[in-house]
């Protein structure tokens, strides 16, 4: 067995990543290519990219595989976005498939299923699906039975979806940090909405913050001091607020691992991002800000409408669900997925 792994995005590397490093352990041939943050998402699970791209080429996609001639490559499911139409997951995957190579790639959340796995146009705001299931891997491990059935009723082969869960997930409960839960501390994990979708949702990360700020103000009158760390995304170069002590709050920007500050926080707060998933398996009361969206605005976050995480579309709602939170009184579902994704996974590798 040889195994082409390749990422871009960070969620796509994160849902990969334990598999990699267990191939290394068993000392199968592995070849790791990234591109963007990708390198710096493998780098974060101690894992040295063998070729970081500077851009993404399909004819330097197709000379790298040829080069390599893997008997699997795996990936996970990503899209293209405006400031990169290829992506490089995507491209992997159809290049490898022209040359009759096995491809698995594994998904890491809930939603824009069609979009992983098509052509898509980029140029407009919500993108458009030029092409679909061009980019459709020979097998996709998937989150769970939900996602199966999501993606079985919009067209996905039955034959090529494997119940598997996230390798990712299930490396964060058994790797759960022992650190200190601070009372009264709150994670936000900023997202790049203004990058990816302009103000098209009705909203930025910037007026998110700005409203999670506001709510927090008025609620540290009843609670006491509350400290903010803030966790910008990769993608996020400029940070958009300023450090320090604003009456009862105080304003911290994170720069740890992020699963130690989110054991440290008592309370996560993110806008639709996979870390309020995390969080949620770590036990943390996790909380979906959409103050502004649009009625015609995705739901991106799947997790909202199981109560696994709470969405606040309002002031009000937000000010109730992070006072319930504070006081331990915030009710929501617990998650579950599938044991040993990444044994299951290899097992499906050729």
């Amino acid at each position: 067995m040889k195994v082409l792994a390749a990422g871009w995005h960070t969620g796509s590397v994160n849902s990969i990543a334990p598999v990699v490093r267990e191939l290394v352990n068993k000392k199968v041939k592995v070849f790791t290519v990234a591109y963007g943050v990708g390198a710096k998402a493998f780098a974060n699970h101690k894992i040295k990219p063998d070729l970081i791209l500077d851009k993404i080429e399909l004819s330097n996609i197709r000379k790298i595989i040829q080069k390599i001639m893997p008997t699997s490559i795996l990936t996970g499911l990503a899209v293209p976005d405006k400031s990169e139409p290829l992506c490089l997951e995507q491209e992997m995957v159809r290049e490898g498939k022209n040359l009759g190579i096995f491809t698995l790639s594994v998904l890491d959340f809930w939603g824009n299923y069609l979009e992983r796995v098509s052509k898509l146009d980029v140029t407009t705001q919500p993108v458009r699906i030029t092409v679909p299931f061009r980019y459709i891997p020979d097998k996709i491990a998937c989150l769970d039975e939900l996602s199966m059935r999501e993606m079985t009723s919009l067209g996905f082969p039955k034959s090529s979806l494997l119940l598997t869960g996230n390798p990712h997930f299930a490396e964060i409960i058994r790797k759960k940090p022992s650190v200190r839960e601070e009372k009264m501390r709150i994670l936000y994990c900023s997202q790049p909405i203004e990058h990816h979708y302009g103000d098209s949702l009705g909203y930025t990360e910037k007026s998110i913050f700005r409203e999670l700020f506001k709510t927090l103000y008025m609620l540290s009158e009843k609670l006491g001091k509350i400290i903010i760390d803030i966790r910008l995304h990769p993608r996020e170069k400029q940070p958009f607020f300023e450090t320090g002590v604003f009456g009862n709050i105080e304003i911290r920007d994170d720069n740890d691992d992020l699963h130690t500050a989110l054991a440290r926080a008592q309370v996560i707060a993110s806008i639709v991002s996979t870390v309020l998933v995390e969080a949620r398996l770590l036990g943390k009361p996790a909380i979906s800000i959409e103050i502004g969206k649009k009625e015609e605005a995705q739901n991106f976050l799947k997790t909202n409408s199981l109560n696994i995480t709470s969405s606040a579309l309002t002031t009000h709602m937000l000010y109730t669900l992070l006072d319930d939170a504070f006081r331990n009184k915030l009710k929501q579902n617990e998650i579950s997925f599938p044991s040993n994704p990444t044994e299951f996974i290899l097992s499906n590798l050729k």
